[in-house]
């Protein structure tokens, strides 16, 4: 994996032209040569550049890892070990997976406030989820797609089998409804109790799974979708 990322840095290397850095002299070089994973006295996992433990940009804590994330620490080794200058760590879409770590450390040590909060937020996407936002009714005159089916229909089949998975095995007892169809255009909320079940599921999660159902509900803009994907993973 390390030696991939070499592979894909010193690509990134050659394709630069000169002049075509406009990062300050300091950054155009990365300070270090090499990027491991090492362990900790207490069993933790830490990036090193070099001799230097990789720090939260915050916090500037180094960032340690549970024992049990291994994979995670690789793929963090790799992300650093592809970047050619350190003026790239300073952009967020290189290094995502960073990010995505210092984010779930923060929950990890946030209160029960601060994640009330971010469950509220992620809940707002309930009332409006891109999933469960359908397409008026097609009219006879609508020929369709090139196989004749409709978008509401493909809405539908897509939206099912994702609404049968999460009230039947994640929040069961639940009823989740489309929230626009028709002609609406002001969303309709979840029928009584649903999004009572949803956010006593959110906070219960930990502050590694909050942190990757926060990053893929803003992505995909449907809080169903996220929680399909990330119940499957762990499963």
């Amino acid at each position: 994996m390390l030696l991939h990322a070499k592979d894909i840095r010193a690509a990134a290397a050659s394709a630069k032209t000169p002049g075509s850095n406009t990062a300050p002299s300091g950054l155009r070089k990365r300070f270090w040569k090499s990027v491991t994973v090492q362990p900790t006295s207490s069993g933790t996992l830490e990036i090193h550049l070099d001799a230097r433990p990789l720090r939260h940009p915050h916090t500037k804590a180094p960032i340690r890892l549970p024992p049990s994330k291994p994979a995670l620490a690789l793929l963090l080794a790799a992300e650093w070990d592809a970047l050619p200058s350190a003026a790239d760590a300073t952009r967020q879409h290189l290094i995502p997976l960073t990010s995505l770590t210092c984010r779930a450390l923060d929950l990890c040590e946030a209160g029960e406030a601060e994640k009330a909060a971010l469950a509220e937020t992620l809940l707002r996407y309930l009332d409006t989820d891109a999933l469960l936002c359908l397409a008026p009714p097609h009219k006879h005159d609508d020929p369709g797609n090139k196989d004749g089916r409709h978008l509401r229909q493909l809405q539908e089949e897509a939206m099912r089998p994702v609404v049968e998975f999460l009230c039947g095995r994640v929040w069961p007892g639940t009823s989740i409804r489309p929230v626009l169809e028709g002609e609406s255009i002001m969303p309709r909320a979840q029928a009584e109790g649903t999004r009572e079940v949803v956010q006593g599921w959110v906070m219960g999660l930990s502050g590694w799974e909050l942190a990757a159902l926060e990053r893929a509900t803003l992505a995909g803009k449907s809080l169903l979708v996220a929680a399909s994907c990330f119940h499957g993973v762990r499963e």
